[in-house]
């Protein structure tokens, strides 16, 4: 793989001891990192014979575009972890690639251009799987029959198949592929059954038609999951990014498909459960209003008055004067 960029030139990548490395990273793999005025890249890469996986953080202070050079011939997943980017590869059109979206393509010495429009934190996880292997599976999905055993007519030859919403269980593989708990042989031995469950989702996934709002069993039940936390514990407020990490759906699917299954957003399904169960406490209880703001999860009284006043159109005192 080379990296480079239209403005800055070819990019190095140095080894760098992954101890030296925060945060989620892919075990066993081989680390890669380049310190610049734009920014930084962190780029792992476990290869084997019929597969490879690679998870890459990239940190930009401004805007840039990379291009990227992939020689082997196979097909390839891009899944966007965070943050939303756009991707170019080789001759065709240019894709916004959103968080929580993948791509399925195949091609062989592919040049792909990836725009990063904003500065921020980028992470992707990408699979790549050897021409042998997947020409044994064309058969088994015959809606992808032709991307899986056509051969590449040409070298700069490209296919792209899908770009759509990851569904939960790819989003769940690539993080149980990095939280990967073993070492040695038995690290390998894991990342090949987990790798081939990937490998099959994604022709799954990829393989059958999705109408654009309909919502996959499993991201229901992801909804329901996200919607039982909020409502355990009202007096918390958990964050989208960390509801998205305990259910295990992509951050804007957790958001849109809340709207969608709930009528309702995030933070409005919280702040209805405060409300409802303040009006009881204030209604059934004589517990003065300053521990029942407390109860539901509000450090300041005033805060607590104008929320209420403005979800009711009456204050809390209203109601004991009542």
């Amino acid at each position: 793989m080379h990296i480079s960029s239209p403005k800055f030139g070819s990019i190095v990548l140095a080894p760098i001891n992954p101890a030296n490395i925060q945060g989620l990273l892919l075990p066993g793999s081989k680390t890669m990192f380049a310190e610049k005025e734009y920014g930084s890249m962190l780029i792992q890469e476990y290869a084997t014979e019929h597969y490879s996986i690679r998870y890459s953080i990239f940190n930009f202070s401004k805007r840039i575009s990379l291009l990227f050079k992939n020689e082997n011939a196979g097909l390839r997943s891009m899944l966007s972890l965070e943050n939303d980017s756009k991707i170019k590869i080789v001759n065709n059109k240019q894709i916004p690639l959103l968080e929580g979206e993948y791509i399925l393509m195949k091609g062989q010495n592919t040049i792909e251009k990836i725009s990063f429009e904003k500065s921020g934190q980028y992470k992707f996880f990408d699979t790549f799987f050897s021409l042998s292997l997947i020409q044994q599976l064309g058969k088994s999905f015959p809606a992808l029959q032709n991307l899986l055993e056509g051969r590449l007519d040409s070298k700069d030859k490209t296919e792209i198949k899908a770009h759509r919403n990851a569904p939960h269980q790819l989003l769940a593989h690539s993080y149980d592929i990095l939280k990967c708990p073993y070492e040695d042989g038995f690290r390998r031995f894991y990342f090949e059954n987990k790798i081939r469950d990937y490998l099959f989702d994604l022709l799954v996934h990829s393989a059958t038609e999705v109408p654009a709002n309909q919502l996959a069993d499993t991201e229901i039940e992801a909804l329901k999951k996200a919607r039982q936390i909020i409502l355990a514990d009202i007096t918390k407020h958990f964050t989208i990014q960390s509801l998205s990490r305990q259910v295990q759906l992509n951050e804007f699917k957790l958001k849109t498909g809340f709207k969608q299954q709930y009528n309702t957003g995030i933070f409005e399904c919280l702040l209805e459960a405060r409300m409802q169960s303040a009006k009881e406490l204030l209604r059934d209880t004589n517990k003065p209003i300053k521990e029942i703001a407390a109860l539901i999860g509000y450090t300041h009284l005033t805060s607590f008055i104008t929320a209420f006043r403005k979800h009711f159109g009456y204050t809390p005192g209203s109601i004991r004067r009542k």
